[in-house]
């Protein structure tokens, strides 16, 4: 870990300062991150400090890869937990929500742009859960 603090690569913590809702997690944001964030080359693989589960791609049984079904509980809840790792006060500067968005528009440096702009539904859906509803 002390080789990536040096390196300059951001390490979630283990918990996080916004008090986030599990269950809007699982019925907004998971449907959100799962079809744009979950491929193996993207935070669909272990070696990402975003590792995320998601149905068809990787799962945390490994024989599971690839394969259809519900994600578990377990698997749910991993993901609330790293996502959340990744929130921050004030949300706006949140890596969830700063490493998608465009360098134009507020964003932070990242391998590929996800949102063009803040009004995009589905980011207004990621900075509606980690505010809390407040946005």
């Amino acid at each position: 870990m002390t080789w990536l603090l040096l390196l300059g690569c951001p390490q979630p913590s283990t918990t996080s300062v916004v008090d986030a809702d599990y269950d809007v997690f699982v019925d907004q944001v998971q449907p959100v991150l799962e079809p744009r964030c979950s491929t193996p080359a993207c935070h669909g693989n272990a070696s990402r400090p975003l590792e995320f589960y998601a149905v068809g791609w990787h799962r945390a049984d490994p024989d599971d890869d690839f394969l259809e079904g519900e994600l578990d509980e377990d698997e749910l809840v991993a993901n609330f937990d790293r996502v959340r790792a990744f929130l921050a006060r004030p949300v706006e500067d949140s890596l969830l929500l700063t490493k998608p968005l465009a360098e134009d528009a507020g964003g932070t440096p990242h391998v590929v742009t996800v949102y063009e702009d803040t009004g995009e539904p589905e980011y207004e859906a990621l900075l509606d859960w980690a505010s809390g509803g407040d946005e």
